[in-house]
């Protein structure tokens, strides 16, 4: 009977070390189910392998999206409102990884990753502005990036895993924002225009950056 259970034991360790080592994981970060996410909604992939020297290995991807679009006209106010909002991001990096037991895994390694946001506003002004004045904006900011990260995952069953992870961020954040006030009637004139030209590179220590959910597909 303890032969049987000592095999089976063996058999079932086997069959997880084989579905998490040597798989894809597809997933997604939590952080925004409590309102802390850092980064957009996004996706997540990881190729697990383990390389010549049976050392454990893995290559990352992860892009996130979002886009919004407000057009509103107000009770009083028959002018319609405009605010338009796309982010788009992306991260790609390279992982090693060391057991620590059979379902826990430390991992660390580096991303390189690039994010672009845009944001159209238009809206009538109020007084003290003179009436049927239009205030119009465009915001763009581009952030490539290089980013060291550490985690610990954990596989509760051979298809599911679980990670946390912290990272530290070298970001350069590159600002466009133009701007102009017109009347309504004329939208497309010089009017009283601006322009916001920033560069500014920006280090950020993460102590929690993503919470991850992932499953397993085992590769063949």
């Amino acid at each position: 009977m303890s032969a049987s259970l000592l095999v089976e034991a063996q058999t079932n360790s086997e069959i997880h070390n084989k579905n998490t080592i040597n798989s894809w994981e597809i997933g997604t970060d939590l952080l925004w189910l409590i309102d802390k996410n850092q980064v957009p909604a996004n996706l997540f992939v990881r190729s697990n392998f383990a390389n010549k020297k049976n050392k454990l290995r893995a290559w990352r991807l992860r892009l996130g999206l979002n886009m919004s679009y407000r057009d509103s006209i107000d009770i009083g106010d028959p002018f319609a409102k405009e605010l338009n909002n796309i982010s788009i991001f992306a991260r790609a990096g390279y992982e090693w990884q060391h057991k620590v037991e059979e379902k826990v895994l430390l991992y660390y390694g580096v991303d390189v990753g690039f994010s672009y946001t845009r944001m159209y506003e238009k809206r009538a002004l109020s007084p003290p502005h003179p009436p049927g004045s239009l205030y119009q904006e465009t915001f763009t900011t581009y952030k490539p990036s290089l980013i060291g990260f550490i985690g610990c995952k954990y596989d509760p069953k051979p298809w599911i895993s679980l990670s946390l992870e912290a990272s530290l961020q070298v970001v350069y954040r590159i600002r466009r924002n133009p701007y102009k006030t017109t009347s309504i009637d004329f939208p497309d004139d010089e009017g009283f225009h601006g322009f916001v030209n920033v560069e500014e590179l920006r280090i950020n220590l993460l102590p929690i950056t993503y919470l991850n959910i992932s499953f397993h597909i085992n590769k063949k």
